[in-house]
């Protein structure tokens, strides 16, 4: 759940700067650090287990690098649905800056879950070697991880999952309730016309 006080204030932040890239890059960053702190645990139990070294601790790993980012990406969407209520220009740049950034995760997934990963591998300091059943467990849960939240937010950008967007009278009250006068003089006037009496010669 999004703290209200805080929304507030990134809302402010966007309207002056509309820099949908930064925020995604603070948000990821506390996520890296999250998950390197989840999956501290998660080696340290499958250690006292004798797991350390089993295929385990990678799903392990990789879940929780999942479900983190899953969260993330979600908090992104209520911060950006929040601040824009149309589905115009700048909804398609802020959803194209999420997607950007679920991309530049995954490309870094191996850094952030080195780990646990040269762990299970038997080398520590040592990525899995290429070609490897280990090397090949790890870019087949990493590819399904990404398309799963690709997925999701695909279904977000293109409103099937976010809020429905304000009609234009809604955003700009006080505009419409203008225009809206207007008009009403302007049928007003029209209508004197029409009924008026005419005058014979």
């Amino acid at each position: 759940m999004v703290n209200a006080n805080k929304l507030g204030q990134v809302q402010a932040m966007f309207f002056q700067k509309r820099n949908y890239a930064q925020r995604c890059a603070e948000v990821f960053l506390e996520t890296n650090r999250t998950v390197r702190a989840e999956v501290g645990s998660i080696i340290a139990k499958h250690a006292a287990d004798g797991l350390s070294r089993s295929g385990a601790t990678i799903r392990r790993s990789i879940e929780a690098f999942e479900r983190l980012n899953t969260v993330s990406v979600e908090t992104l969407h209520a911060e950006f649905a929040a601040l824009h209520h149309a589905r115009g220009r700048e909804w398609t740049r802020a959803m194209e800056a999420v997607r950007i950034a679920i991309e530049g995760q995954f490309r870094s997934a191996r850094h952030v879950l080195e780990r646990p990963f040269t762990i299970a591998a038997g080398k520590v300091g040592q990525p899995a070697e290429p070609g490897t059943a280990i090397n090949r467990a790890i870019e087949d849960e990493l590819r399904g991880s990404k398309e799963r939240l690709l997925r999701k937010h695909k279904a977000f950008a293109d409103g099937w999952t976010a809020p429905p967007g304000k009609p234009w009278h809604e955003r700009h009250p006080i505009i419409y309730g203008a225009l809206a006068a207007l008009g009403g003089a302007l049928l007003t006037a029209a209508l004197a016309v029409l009924i008026a009496p005419q005058s014979t010669p």
